[in-house]
């Protein structure tokens, strides 16, 4: 019975937490229909830099055929795979983090650990950015198209495993990023946090073979690799069960050390108006 009860508590909790994150989109769906030309100019900037990322990887093939082993189609694919992965992070739980650090100079954070949901949450998903979404179905379109080109017998299970891979990186990067912006619960007054999250999360916009030496190893135990290059891996045909226990064993590492290091965050806080 006792099990049974905290089954129905997790639930309910589970519920709760889908509802409150819905009204969180509503409101920043309304905010940003009073903001339009701010949405449109957003979209048209990040298209424009996405543009350009694909202009300079035509140009750089146009002067080899192949960099690591990835010939042309390939990276096309593997770029492509990159910014979806970035556009779903960025949709929500990447410029939470960049706002951490902000919430504890201003003394903002002091009020979310008085609200009666979790201050993780809270801190994870508290904004939505709607120019993402956009950007995202047209990555879609194009994981697909490009696929096909790299990998002609592209089949539904490189595809099933491919954006389940995706996902499993994104989750895993988040934990790894939520790691790095928890550094302000130590250090408050660290304004540069997000230049640190950011550059981090740069490294993932290559494949994992193209890093030598320790750089290789890096990227591989960090969830750098699972975020594009394994996904990758699986659209090209190449997928493997290592590599799915690689990406989904990185997210629960990741999961796990990310809640050790915000619990311990959370003893050594003290508040802003202390």
């Amino acid at each position: 019975m006792e099990g049974r009860s905290e089954e129905i508590l997790g639930l309910r909790n589970m519920k709760r937490y889908l509802r409150l994150y819905r009204e969180i989109i509503i409101f920043c769906l309304k905010r940003e229909i009073e903001f339009r030309l701010n949405f449109l100019l957003n979209v048209f900037a990040f298209s424009l830099w996405t543009i350009s990322g694909y202009v300079v990887t035509l140009v750089a093939y146009g002067y080899s055929g192949s960099f690591a082993g990835w010939d042309e189609k390939q990276m096309l694919l593997f770029i492509t795979i990159f910014n979806l992965a970035n556009s779903l992070l960025k949709f929500s739980l990447y410029n939470n983090l960049t706002h951490f650090s902000e919430k504890m100079r201003s003394g903002d954070f002091d009020a979310i650990l008085l609200k009666p949901v979790s201050a993780r949450f809270t801190i994870s998903a508290s904004r939505v950015r709607f120019e993402q979404i956009p950007r995202t179905i047209v990555f879609v379109v194009l994981i697909i198209v490009f696929g096909l080109q790299a990998n002609p017998h592209m089949n539904f299970f490189n595809i099933f495993f491919g954006f389940l891979t995706i996902i499993i990186g994104i989750f895993a990067m988040y934990n790894f990023l939520f790691i790095i912006a928890c550094y302000a619960l130590w250090k408050p007054r660290v304004w540069n946090t997000f230049s640190i999250i950011e550059s981090v999360e740069e490294l993932s916009d290559k494949p994992r073979n193209m890093y030598k030496g320790i750089m290789f190893y890096i990227v591989t135990i960090l969830p750098l690799a699972a975020f594009s290059t394994i996904p990758a891996k699986f659209f090209l045909g190449e997928g493997s069960v290592p590599l799915f226990i690689e990406s989904l064993g990185l997210m629960l590492v990741f999961f796990y050390l990310s809640n050790i290091v915000w619990k311990a965050g959370l003893k050594h806080y003290e508040s802003a108006s202390s």
